[in-house]
């Protein structure tokens, strides 16, 4: 299992702009196989600072979606990110789904 927060603030003020482009990267990615959560956020406090969450299963899934094109598209667009801070856990023993009851 792979783990990834990446942390980051757009290059753009346009940030729907951003958004409108982003959001089917998004939902492509979210549909690879391996994929159990992808999470994109712009912090509505503090536009233009955003962050992305994302797991996969396995390495294998995780190595996959780097060629992926909609990953591929991202990194080589027009929209650049700075101050960039990714955390990544490798190997990280799997999951476990907690059903929270009221």
């Amino acid at each position: 299992m792979v783990v990834e927060h990446a942390s980051f603030e757009l290059g753009t003020d346009d940030v729907e702009g951003f958004q409108q482009w982003i959001l089917p990267l998004v939902a492509a990615c979210r549909a690879e196989d391996g994929c159990l959560a992808y999470e994109f956020k712009i912090d509505r406090s503090d536009p233009p600072k955003g962050s992305l969450f994302q797991a996969w299963e396995s390495t294998a899934a995780f190595e996959a979606h780097l060629v992926f094109p909609a990953h591929d598209e991202m990194l080589k667009s027009k929209w650049k990110n700075h101050n960039v801070r990714i955390l990544r856990w490798t190997d990280a023993g799997g999951f476990a789904e907690i059903e929270h009851k009221d």
